[in-house]
């Protein structure tokens, strides 16, 4: 019973998390997007995909961060939670306005399933490698 709570607990906390980076991922990749020189050419989505993205990730990450697993398997968690966040996002951003009502405004058809599937994917890697590293640990003792 113990174990459900704790995972029920992290899936709470990498969810809200994952949203508050989401936003702040986002917002930031507007800020870089507004102070970048005039002659450079960027895709402006691109970068607040990537944002959202990375904050989503990080939010995930740090919910279901283990300190009691090895700096490996840190790196590989993060590195599989962010990798994993950013395909959700991409996911979304190329799906989203599929299925998503027509009368709805343009901007928000692109970021609502950008930041649903970066906060699943971001907190589906995360709890794959929270549970990764419990068996590895269950199994060595």
């Amino acid at each position: 019973m113990e174990a459900f709570l704790i995972f029920a607990f992290r899936l709470v906390t990498g969810t809200f998390l994952a949203m508050v980076g989401v936003f702040a991922g986002y917002l930031l990749g507007w800020v870089v997007v507004l102070s970048l020189p005039a002659g450079v050419h960027v895709s402006g989505q691109a970068i607040r995909l990537v944002g959202l993205a990375v904050g989503s990730g990080a939010g995930a990450a740090a919910a279901w961060w283990d300190p009691e697993t090895s700096r490996t398997h840190h790196a590989v968690a993060v590195a599989s939670t962010l990798g994993l966040a950013l395909l959700g996002a991409w996911l979304g951003w190329e799906s989203g306005p599929s299925w998503w009502d027509r009368r709805t405004i343009e901007s928000v058809r692109h970021f609502a399933p950008m930041a649903l599937g970066s906060a699943l994917a971001g907190n589906a890697a995360a709890a794959a490698a929270y549970c990764g590293g419990m068996l590895m640990r269950r199994r060595s003792k």
